[in-house]
């Protein structure tokens, strides 16, 4: 009765402790890719749309009639349009399900826990704490907060709750359990691509725990299945292939012995992160171009240091069974977790918060095998205790702190500017947002910065342009305009661009730029309609501008 009250107490206290650290987003807005996955994302503002997210990728195309981008997580765009639909548009309610969501994986973390530490003596005590760790790590705040990381919480939640049903319920018909196995599977791959790292640690745990062939057999069986559909939607019916947008990122334009080089410094980024949450950042795209004591030498340190505490970890434990196939396991895990994000295929950013959030269920199983260790020797779980609640209170405000960054897009770009230098959307971002309070001559600022970091993009372009149409500086808008254009079909410079010639009252030019190149690639842009529709049958007047 006592441990049975105590497990309910400590779930209590894990949604308890979450709703008070995250509902204060329940205030905050859209930020970041938010408007472009969301607020101008026709796709997914009504659920008559929702089959057709299946065929397609996930960002707003302007009209075009598909969604566009180079990942397929149609999962995520289904609950968007449902939330869309529920809020009419209000960001409260995209906040309250990512809160709702990671306070669930939370608890699923718990009950991991729990049940794989369970012959343990403070089995309770050591799930419960890994749970709130991870509930409260600031490292985790931006899979939280931002809307658009929608998908690392819900490909965790499908993966880890089959894992769970597979830890608890393995004595279940297999009637329920592996349709329903399968099932979540399925839809953590449909979530985000890194749904397919369940694949592997799911039969690592067959193999090192259960050990029966036939289960085994069967787990290859559903996988299979599941991957195949997944492939058929995404290649087949969306047709979304790898790399659809490369050279967008400054790690997909380089070399992958340049990519390696970088390696150790993005590893070194969650390790420093985890253990001292204090250079959290959005939009980082360094690149490691050259051997350095700074970027390369002392990140190699971290990373062999951290090395050395694993082999040491393990030669501590080996003489124990249950806790070498754990270590076994959680080393797996976490290294699985990484590498899914190592730039094997290269990526759109260098390292990104969210990234971190399964593997570091890996890297606080290792950690929880090692305050096991120390209890049987020490044998001072006060102290542990004590040392482990100081823990959680640290890491819980800088968590406060961190949500409150994220307020809205000034603050937070404002903020991360600081630390994420020299990145070239981050930069156009601020810029944006200096733009909407009226701060023209420091976002013009930005946005040259911008361009110089990445002359190949196109919204950069375009809002530098705009910059200049709101000085008066017509000629030179429709100049950034085209490059713009001849960038990308970017639909923003070409409503802009459309907004110029009508300013400038060359009516015909503006009917013939519609009919020729704005409608054929955006048909379904309701802005480039309303303005046919108003050329045809209104007098010329200024239209307007807009930014990204």
């Amino acid at each position: 009765m006592v441990k049975f009250i105590k497990a309910h107490l400590q779930i209590f206290s894990i949604c308890i402790i979450g709703l008070i650290l995250f509902l204060p987003t329940l205030t905050h807005g859209f930020v970041w890719d938010d408007e472009e996955q969301v607020v101008n994302n026709q796709a997914v503002q009504s659920i008559k749309n929702i089959p057709d997210l299946f065929g397609g990728s996930t960002f707003n195309s302007g009209g075009g009639g598909y969604s566009i981008g180079m990942y397929y997580k149609p999962m995520m765009s289904v609950v968007f349009a449902i939330l869309y639909s529920l809020s009419g548009g209000k960001a409260w309610l995209f906040h309250f399900l990512q809160v709702c969501l990671h306070i669930v994986n939370a608890l699923l973390v718990y009950a991991i826990f729990k049940n794989l530490f369970a012959k343990e003596k403070y089995a309770n005590s050591i799930g419960w704490w890994s749970s709130l760790v991870f509930l409260i790590h600031p490292i985790n705040v931006e899979s939280v907060v931002y809307i658009s990381a929608l998908q690392d919480t819900l490909f965790f939640f499908f993966g880890s709750f089959s894992l769970f049903l597979i830890i608890s319920f393995r004595y279940l018909n297999k009637v329920i359990l592996y349709p329903s196995f399968g099932c979540l599977l399925f839809l953590s791959l449909l979530s985000k691509e890194t749904g397919i790292v369940w694949f592997f640690i799911i039969p690592i745990y067959y193999l090192l725990f259960d050990k029966k062939p036939k289960m085994i057999r069967d787990y290859f069986i559903l996988a299979t299945y599941a991957f195949i559909f997944y492939v058929f939607l995404r290649f087949g019916v969306a047709q979304v292939g790898l790399n659809k947008t490369e050279g967008i990122s400054p790690m997909m334009r380089v070399e992958w012995w340049q990519r390696l080089m970088s390696l150790p410094k993005a590893l070194s980024y969650y390790l420093e992160n985890f253990f001292f949450p204090n250079r959290l950042a959005v939009a980082q795209h360094w690149i490691v171009d050259k051997v350095s004591l700074t970027d390369f030498w002392l990140p190699m340190v971290l990373v062999g240091l951290l090395a050395v505490l694993l082999i040491g970890l393990y030669f501590l434990v080996r003489e124990q069974k249950k806790l070498l196939l754990l270590y076994y396991f959680f080393s797996i895990w976490f290294l699985l977790g990484l590498g899914i994000h190592s730039q094997i295929i290269p990526l759109d950013m260098t390292v990104a918060d969210r990234w971190f959030y399964l593997p570091v269920v890996g890297l606080l199983g290792l950690l929880n095998l090692s305050i096991i260790v120390a209890l049987q020797k020490f044998k001072r779980p006060r102290a542990f205790f004590v040392i482990g609640g100081l823990i959680v209170l640290i890491l819980f405000v800088r968590s406060f702190i961190r949500v409150g960054n994220w307020k809205d897009g000034l603050t937070l770009f404002g903020r991360d500017i600081n630390i994420s230098t020299n990145a070239f959307d981050l930069e156009n971002n601020y810029g944006v947002e200096l733009f909407r309070a009226g701060r023209l001559e420091e976002a013009k600022v930005h946005f040259v910065k911008s361009t110089e970091l990445a002359p190949y993009w196109w919204s950069n372009w375009n809002n530098l342009g705009v910059v200049y149409q709101r000085e008066g500086n017509l000629e030179k808008a429709l100049e950034l305009y085209q490059l713009s254009m001849d960038k990308s079909d970017y639909y923003l410079a070409y409503q802009n661009y459309l907004s110029v010639l009508i300013g400038q009252n060359k009516l015909v030019e503006a009917e013939e730029f519609l009919r020729n190149k704005a409608l054929p690639r955006f048909p379904y842009n309701s802005y480039l309609l309303g303005t046919l529709y108003y050329l045809q049958n209104q007098p010329a007047s200024q239209s307007a501008i807009k930014t990204e």
